[in-house]
């Protein structure tokens, strides 16, 4: 798992996104759970500032995360490339898993950092 500043998590210059959580992240987390080529789990944690923001923040998510779209990957969705999506809370973070489909890379958490599509997933500070 690799974790980053929020502030570097963005979404592609240029491409209108819809931002979900209505508080802001300070850390985001984002790496896979590999048991190998037929099961792996996506696993994105975003860390608020408080239990109360996190516990709002992933109400909203788990309505609206199925059918988020991928700002890196016109047309996509983020239910496109993963199933059995879940998001919990515990303390101040959203956690936040999907299993993908047999043979996807493990390499899948890397793309969504380096296209921008974690960005719907983290409001910017301020």
């Amino acid at each position: 798992m690799i974790v980053l500043d929020a502030g570097l998590v963005r979404p592609p210059s240029g491409v209108p996104t819809r931002i979900i959580p209505r508080h802001p992240a300070r850390l985001v987390g984002v790496g896979i759970d590999d048991g190998g080529r037929a099961s792996r789990t996506l696993k994105i944690a975003l860390v608020d500032g408080e239990a109360a923001d996190a516990r709002e923040d992933a109400g909203v998510i788990q309505g609206e995360l199925a059918q988020t779209a991928l700002p890196g990957l016109p047309g996509t969705r983020l239910a496109d490339i993963a199933t059995e999506l879940e998001v919990g809370q515990r303390g101040p973070a959203v956690l936040i898993t999907a299993d993908l489909p047999p043979g996807e890379s493990s390499g899948v958490w890397r793309d969504l950092v380096e296209r921008g599509d974690l960005g719907p997933l983290v409001r910017p500070a301020g």
